[in-house]
């Protein structure tokens, strides 16, 4: 009898957790997670510890406003400590959320759009909507990784070069060519089964031209002898990549390293009628120009060795919404990366009032930028330049390194992209007029130059006998001229047309060292590509 008692007490047991759903009894002492809301928080300086000490997941901040999603339980402790949560979204789905901005105060209101700061929307849409924002002049940024809310203490100051090592600088500052810096942009922006300078490529990231783009810009790295990998990841459902080429510390005990980067994709959203599928969109000054200018600080610097590694990035889908920064930097923090510092370089090609340039950072980032306009008067490069400070400006890849807790500034020819002292604002800006022919060649020179010098300030090359880097004597082919024969035109999505010999490992520890104690140029100059023969 007992017996059965005993076996009838075990079936009511099972009978009682059926409707457990498929939990077990182990997860019953588990907490259930709380939804989380999308909430805005108006915060000053001061409360930025007690934030901190929330465990938010932080999506963006601004100077005096966040982003995050938060519980009902954090909502509460927000409101406790007197920081008030504002609930924007109670079931938030992330792959559709956007800042927008406009370059134009005029313009009107995204559709559906949330006043998050003074100039700033919060947006929630589609991909397809997405790109309409863009048809509309707005620059975005994808929202969904968590962000580093409390920023690390500044460096400390740079050791100040000795004169020797300023004059190896100077080298590589004079190095620099505005003849190769032209070829790039025309071979970025060119559609390559036509004659060159015909303006008709695209490099729109969902495009099989933008992939061949990404080939091209990797035979560059490859020919200046740095260590090459794509970062694969997607936009919107479309496989994309960066382009990454690293030129490793030659001191085996350093694991920092110092990044010039440029995103190399395109559109002309802002073309009535236009289509991604059928549109050219050459890009020449946004952002053909900033990624020339780091393809030829690739080939200068890459002659040298320093103490610090150097590493140069092409990044795509920049255009959609920072997606190829926001990958990269959020890996770097993940691996532990000690990264020096950022070099942005966007829009750096168009004024035809003078040559000028914008350089800016947040405050963490200010040493940076005093940095690079005390190198434009060291090293005579001539550029006006102003000094800005503003944490708002988050349009382009330099903002996916602040929100890792990074230093990093922006070069960019007007960071506001309206006529104003010494910039006249540009009419081409995201349509198909956007050509090599319009730009200011001596600025993407001048601007080359900067970056290449302050790079070279931070890395401290090694010095010992200095050798003259020789200038290539090449010239730009002519709008005549015929190209070789190349892959046929095609527009369509695609994947990249040669498998990579590597993918990108982010250093987690000492990166891979080339020992030498002397400056070495390895006297290898980039050969002039005409019509892509042999590049992509």
């Amino acid at each position: 009898m007992l017996a059965r008692y005993r076996i009838l007490g075990v079936i009511v047991l099972l009978l009682g957790l059926l409707p457990l759903g498929g939990r077990t009894i182990a997860s019953l002492s588990q907490p259930t997670a709380q939804p989380l809301h999308l909430v805005r928080v108006q915060y000053a300086a001061a409360d930025l510890p007690r934030l901190a000490a929330l465990g938010l997941h932080v999506l963006d901040r601004q100077p005096t406003a966040l982003l995050a999603l938060a519980s009902d339980e954090q909502v509460a402790q927000l409101s406790a400590v007197s920081l008030a949560a504002e609930v924007l979204d109670a079931s938030p789905d992330l792959s559709l959320y956007y800042l927008a901005w406009s370059s134009q105060p005029e313009a009107a209101p995204p559709p559906g759009g949330l006043a998050y700061t003074a100039d700033t929307w919060l947006v929630r849409a589609s991909p397809d909507e997405a790109e309409g924002l863009v048809a509309q002049g707005y620059r975005l940024k994808k929202l969904g990784g968590a962000i580093v809310l409390a920023m690390p203490a500044p460096p400390p100051a740079l050791p100040p070069l000795r004169p020797s090592t300023q004059g190896v600088i100077q080298e590589m500052v004079d190095a620099v060519s505005t003849t190769l810096l032209s070829d790039y942009i025309l071979h970025l922006q060119d559609r390559p089964d036509l004659p060159v300078g015909n303006g008709l490529g695209t490099r729109y990231t969902y495009t099989t031209t933008h992939n061949l783009a990404a080939n091209f810009i990797r035979d560059q790295f490859v020919q200046a002898g740095l260590q090459v990998a794509f970062d694969p990841f997607s936009v919107n459902g479309h496989d994309t990549q960066n382009v990454v080429a690293t030129l490793p510390s030659s001191d085996a005990s350093s694991n920092r390293a110092y990044i010039i980067c440029g995103h190399y994709d395109s559109t002309a959203a802002r073309t009535p009628g236009w289509s991604w599928l059928t549109g050219p969109a050459p890009g020449a000054d946004d952002n053909a120009s900033g990624a020339a200018a780091v393809l030829e600080a690739a080939r200068v610097l890459s002659q040298y060795r320093f103490n610090y590694t150097l590493i140069f990035i092409a990044f795509s889908g920049e255009e959609q919404g920072l997606f190829g920064s926001a990958h990269y930097a959020q890996a770097a923090k993940a691996a532990g990366m000690d990264i020096g510092g950022v070099i942005n370089l966007d829009m750096v090609g168009y004024n035809i009032a003078c040559d000028k340039l914008d350089v800016l950072g947040n405050s963490f980032s200010a040493w940076l930028v005093d940095e690079m306009l005390a190198n434009n008067a060291q090293y005579g490069i001539g550029l006006t330049t102003e000094s800005v400070i503003d944490a708002s400006i988050w349009y382009s890849d330099h903002s996916s390194f602040w929100d890792q807790g990074y230093s990093a500034l922006m070069v960019i020819e007007d960071y506001r992209l309206s006529t104003s002292n010494c910039y006249t604002a540009t009419i081409y800006y995201h349509t198909v007029n956007d050509l090599y022919s319009t730009l200011n060649m001596n600025l993407v020179t001048k601007a080359t130059r900067l970056a290449v010098a302050t790079l070279a300030e931070l890395a401290q090359p090694l010095v010992t006998t200095p050798t003259a880097t020789p200038t290539p004597t090449t010239t730009v082919p002519s709008s005549t001229s015929t190209p070789t024969p190349t892959p046929t035109w095609n527009v369509e999505p695609g994947t990249p047309t040669a498998t990579p010999t590597a993918t990108l490992t982010l250093p987690t520890a000492t990166p891979t060292a080339t020992p030498t104690a002397t400056l070495q140029p390895r006297l290898r100059l980039m050969p002039l590509f005409k019509g892509y023969a042999g590049g992509w």
